[in-house]
């Protein structure tokens, strides 16, 4: 019996793993939501924000790749102030949003409801329309006030 039960495992390992889908938050292991994760994921914001510290607190080691990357960020990120990105997190985190949301929110900041479920279609499955429209309006306030 426990050599049928190893072909069997074996078999379920060779299984592809299951497709993810940010429309329904179905994200590999390593970046589920949580304290318990290793990963998470940033904003382009809030990715500037740590790449230019990176930058300034080891500046030899910086090539043009990184550069670049810090280019990027910088041009499309929609929260310059390094305090505001704090505060739209910290908004956004009193709402059951995913890591994932919350970061497509702060890029994306979309100013309808309608808008905010094409970009994010998980949020559809969450909350109704009221709510979003909430989390619209506390980004978009935090956006005319930025630094």
């Amino acid at each position: 019996m426990s050599a049928f039960r190893e072909k069997i495992t074996g078999l379920r390992r060779q299984l592809p793993p299951e497709e993810e889908d940010a429309n329904r938050l179905k994200f590999n292991e390593e970046f589920k939501s949580g304290t318990d994760s290793e990963y998470a994921c940033l904003s382009l914001s809030e990715a500037a924000i740590l790449l230019e510290q990176a930058k300034v607190e080891n500046s030899e080691n910086h090539g043009t790749i990184v550069n670049r990357m810090i280019e990027y960020c910088k041009t499309f990120r929609t929260f310059k102030d390094t305090e505001t990105v704090r505060e739209v997190r910290r908004t956004l985190n009193k709402y059951d949003l995913h890591e994932y949301e919350v970061a497509q929110l702060i890029n994306l900041v979309p100013s309808t409801v309608e808008e905010a479920k094409t970009y994010i279609p998980s949020l559809n499955l969450k909350f109704s329309d009221e709510i979003i429209d909430e989390i619209i309006k506390d980004v978009n306030e935090l956006m005319k006030y930025q630094g």
